[in-house]
């Protein structure tokens, strides 16, 4: 179950994304920027915590939270808002490799949980497992070109 243990760098991947979007949502409304801002908080706190230790409730919760910011936007880009978001948004870079790390994110909980053998604390980094630090690395140089694209969401 090694491979799991790191799910708190894919929701600080997703935080990231998140964070990095705000300003420019800021710019067109202030409930979408306050929303992405928070967004941000939520994810990286529940990260934090999961450094700490990792009890079934906080890994319910980081996973009821994810697959809830996953459907928000599935409805904003496929049915918009009403009042506040009248037409879908476009699908770009951004919000599709944040998706993808709640995504993972999830996934990895319902294994971990399923599993029967969540541990107490996450594993240090030295002890993950090639693939996760494979991903991690990904996910870094990901985030990288995505900030240096000038595509601003």
């Amino acid at each position: 179950t090694d491979v799991y243990f790191n799910v708190d760098a894919k929701d600080a991947a997703a935080a990231g994304v998140h964070a990095a979007m705000a300003p420019s949502h800021l710019q067109h409304s202030a409930l979408f920027g306050v929303f992405f801002f928070g967004a941000a908080l939520v994810q990286i706190s529940w990260a934090a915590a999961l450094v700490i230790g990792c009890p079934r409730p906080v890994l319910l919760a980081g996973a009821a939270v994810n697959t809830a910011f996953v459907g928000l936007w599935a409805v904003t880009r496929t049915l918009g808002l009403p009042v506040v978001l009248p037409q879908p948004e476009a699908v770009g870079p951004w919000d599709v490799s944040c998706v993808a790390w709640q995504l993972v994110v999830v996934v990895a909980i319902s294994r971990l949980i399923a599993s029967q053998q969540v541990p107490l604390r996450l594993a240090a980094w030295h002890r993950w497992d090639e693939r996760v630090v494979l991903f991690a690395f990904g996910s870094v140089a990901l985030l990288a070109a995505l900030s240096f694209s000038g595509f601003s969401g």
